[in-house]
This record gives structure tokens, C-alpha cells and sequence, in this order.
């Protein structure tokens, strides 16, 4: 996938850093990320129809800031996301790569 589109899914529900952490939900065909200010006065969704590459999870992103800044570090434009399971079936980590072909 093209990391300036996940950039720009990411900033539709972080509005310029008025909300910082958010839950992801992946399921067939379909991301899902919702959040919420601290103080719970404002709400944000944001839907990404026809997502694949990835397992079905769902997962907290605490510090949106530095997942973007994760992501500017990447020097290619084509990365994948993956996610690392635990035996519960609970999320571990979740990563990004890149590979120059």
C-alpha cells in the first residue's frame, strides 16, 4: 500500500493532533478506526473500504504523533503493515516495512 495514502487515512480522524489515540479494527475488506479527545467532548471515525494485507485484529494506536512519525522515517513510498499476534489471539505489535525492488 502507499504510505501517503495511510498518512492521509490517519489524519482524518487525528485532526492535526487534537486527538491522539485511537482503536483499529480490521475486518474482512475493511478498516475501521475510532477516537475520542481525553476530555470526551469530541469523537472522530473514519472507514477504509477495501483494505486488505492485513489479519483480522483489533488494536489501540496510543500516540498517533509518533505512528506518523514512524511512518515519515520510511524512505519508500510502498510499505506493508503487519501485525504480530500473542497465543491468546491478542495483538502484540503491529509494524511497518518497506523493500526496494
Amino acid at each position: 500500500m502507499k504510505k501517503d495514502t495511510i498518512q492521509r487515512f490517519i489524519k482524518k480522524y487525528y485532526l492535526n493532533g487534537i486527538i491522539e489515540s485511537a482503536v483499529w479494527v480490521k475486518e474482512p475488506g475493511i478498516l475501521k478506526v475510532t477516537a475520542m479527545t481525553s476530555d470526551k467532548k469530541l469523537f472522530a471515525a473514519a472507514t477504509w473500504k477495501d483494505f486488505d494485507g492485513l489479519d483480522d485484529a483489533k488494536f489501540g494506536i496510543l500516540t498517533t504523533k509518533r505512528l506518523l512519525a514512524l511512518l515519515k522515517t520510511i524512505p519508500l513510498d510502498d510499505v506493508s503493515m503487519d501485525i504480530e499476534k500473542r497465543a491468546t489471539g491478542d495483538v502484540a505489535t503491529v509494524g511497518f516495512s518497506a523493500e526496494q525492488y
